[in-house]
């Protein structure tokens, strides 16, 4: 029997998962959008929202978020997610949104938040400002 029972996609979505999911366990969440809030996946998690204008984009900013195992699995199954369309942060701030956002645009390291993104491509996940434990 082949240890490769599980496609490669698979493998990686549950890595994900897993390193999401510890840090979601005791924290507040949250998502900046670059999707219309008709289209975006964050809109299943909040119903609280702010849209946040800067000279290239429009965001929109889901917080109060409540997302448990099965709705993990399904952010990271969507396309807004698996193409970088969709960031979570972890302990933001509403007051910083517009950092945030300014952040996404130039360098999301310098958010100051624990910050969870896929690349454009689907293949690359980056895990910003992680906690120092």
């Amino acid at each position: 029997m082949s240890c490769f029972t599980q496609s490669f996609d698979e493998i990686w979505k549950q890595k994900i998962f897993s390193i999401i999911f510890t840090r979601l366990k005791e924290n507040e969440i949250a998502f900046l959008s670059r999707y219309k809030l008709k289209d975006s996946i964050g809109a299943n998690f909040s119903q609280e929202y702010e849209q946040i204008r800067t000279y290239q984009n429009i965001y929109y900013y889901y917080y109060r978020s409540k997302i448990d195992n099965k709705g993990l699995e399904l952010l990271i199954d969507d396309e807004e997610f698996y193409l970088g369309n969709i960031i979570l942060l972890i302990n933001s701030n509403k007051n910083d949104i517009l950092k945030y956002a300014i952040s996404w645009e130039d360098e999301l390291i310098f958010a100051g938040v624990e910050i969870f993104k896929m690349d454009s491509d689907g293949l690359y996940f980056y895990w910003y400002n992680p906690p120092n434990e």
